[in-house]
């Protein structure tokens, strides 16, 4: 049965801006954390580099304030949601994620994240996910969400299968990884539908 025609208003939702896990706390961004989140990048560049190029652009000290005031803006105008992960135990920065591209007529997003070398391997990123999911469906009125990664970034391609995504895709050749070799890409997509029946059966995979 096809979904009815999107009539959502991006403009006019009411959006949390915290969303609290057991293990992962998710925060906005606010004007206090542009120092905070460029000390995570250069702390993480060595780990995140193959996979995230744009990590080389982060020597500028003012760096972290003008990514900060640029994801207010956009969340503002409902174009990005980027979130602050942090650890729920000890409140530290363990890296970030966000719902990135809206199309507002399906509605459909990207999500994206990063983690520091120092919190991988402890659920943040699967917890962090999974908290965006529900965000996605349950505010963002989403429809579809999906995920992508280089086919040859393991650990970023169990995520989205902990979240209860569906491989849909391997492409050959669709990108060039950071020393500019082609790779591949995995392509994994959640609709609302298969968000509704793994929370009716009480999956593990969704909050």
């Amino acid at each position: 049965m096809n979904a009815p025609e999107s009539h959502v208003d991006p403009l006019l939702l009411t959006l949390p801006t915290v969303l609290t896990g057991t293990q992962a706390r998710l925060h906005a961004y606010t004007d206090a954390d542009g120092a905070a989140v460029r000390d995570c990048v250069l702390a993480s560049r060595e780990h995140l580099a193959p996979w995230m190029p744009w990590v080389k652009d982060w020597d500028d000290p003012l760096q972290g304030e003008r990514y900060v005031r640029k994801m207010q803006a956009q969340w503002i105008k409902r174009e990005d949601f980027v979130f602050i992960i942090r650890d729920a135990a000890t409140g530290a920065f363990a890296g970030a994620c966000g719902l990135h591209e809206p199309d507002w007529s399906v509605p459909k997003l990207m999500i994206g994240y990063w983690i520091s070398p120092a919190f991988q391997g402890k659920g943040l990123v699967t917890e962090a996910t999974r908290l965006l999911v529900k965000f996605g469906f349950e505010h963002l009125q989403a429809q579809r969400l999906s995920i992508t990664c280089d086919a040859a970034n393991v650990r970023s391609a169990n995520v989205p299968q902990r979240a209860g995504f569906t491989q849909e895709a391997y492409i050959r050749n669709e990108r060039r990884n950071a020393a500019g070799a082609l790779s591949d890409t995995l392509l994994f997509g959640l609709t609302r539908e298969d968000w509704l029946a793994l929370r009716a059966a009480g999956s593990p995979e969704v909050l």
